[in-house]
């Protein structure tokens, strides 16, 4: 087959470009093209014998920042191919493809929030099965906010220069079991009004409705947990069947003991304890701090 010239417009300048040929049933890489740019217009041939439907894998100083399937005609035409990249490229969020994956320490985390912020930008993704968020960002310090239910929050330092790839890991939370098969935890993640975890704030609960079942005596006391550098508030105990109403430090103008000493507002959320499963989520609840 011809010689077959191959390019990507619309690309951020300064990169350092490869592109993998790959067949779409067997995965293995046929061939890898350098690529070269030339007035925003990344390109390279391909010479080998590629012609029908292939892969076409994008790299960026060896990491993956797309691919696209495309069919390859035996033609000595220019053939141009769209990357995921023209999006971030025209979009004015950054000229570099910046590609963060979280896990576990092992294994890839899906669907975690990837938060990344400096002055004058904030900009947020959830990571794809492969742990995979992919950001266009400027040259730079920023801070990496990643959050997941069942796991601790961490907040991170990046610095972008040209192309860049990080990984961070988080630690799976362990929730500490009820003692007895008549009691659940209840679990909230507190948030501040930037959107990250926020640590040491309180948290109160009481119960205010018992299940109507004759020969028990439930104590009503309010009992109060204050977040960890996660985030997370943990109410063990809890007895099933049973309504609690739930507030955070502040409650429709009052002071957190204003409201534990007043039983909570009537506006404050209340649930009814699961029957079954160990763990529950807490109603949303609103207040500052």
């Amino acid at each position: 087959m011809a010689t077959t010239p191959i390019k990507f417009p619309g690309l951020p300048t300064g990169l350092t470009l490869t592109c993998d040929v790959v067949h779409p049933s067997t995965l293995s890489v046929e061939e890898t093209v350098t690529l070269t740019e030339a007035s925003s217009i990344y390109g390279g041939s391909i010479t080998g014998s590629s012609s029908g439907q292939k892969i076409f894998v994008m790299k960026a100083s060896g990491a993956i920042i797309g691919s696209r399937i495309r069919t390859v005609a035996n033609t000595t035409a220019t053939f141009v191919i769209l990357s995921e990249l023209e999006t971030y490229a025209s979009d004015g969020r950054g000229a570099y493809p910046v590609t963060i994956t979280i896990d576990d320490g092992t294994d890839p985390i899906e669907g975690a929030t990837v938060r990344v912020t400096t002055d004058g930008l904030v900009s947020t993704l959830t990571t794809n099965a492969s742990g995979i968020a992919l950001f266009a960002l400027d040259n730079g310090a920023y801070t990496v906010t990643i959050t997941m239910p069942g796991y601790g929050s961490g907040v991170e330092s990046l610095t972008v220069s040209g192309a860049t790839s990080d990984t961070y890991s988080l630690t799976v939370v362990t929730v500490t079991p009820p003692a007895s098969a008549g009691v659940a935890t209840g679990v909230m993640v507190v948030y501040d009004n930037n959107g990250d975890v926020e640590e040491g704030v309180d948290i109160g609960i009481k119960l205010i409705r018992g299940t109507g079942t004759a020969g028990y005596g439930r104590d009503t006391a309010t009992r109060t947990e204050t977040s960890d550098s996660a985030g997370l508030v943990t109410f063990a105990g809890m007895q099933r069947g049973c309504t609690y109403q739930v507030w955070r430090s502040s409650t429709a103008g009052l002071t957190f003991s204003d409201v534990a000493s007043s039983s909570g507002a009537a506006s404050d959320p209340t649930i009814v304890v699961p029957l079954s499963g160990d763990t529950f989520n807490l109603p949303e609840v609103l207040g500052a701090p």
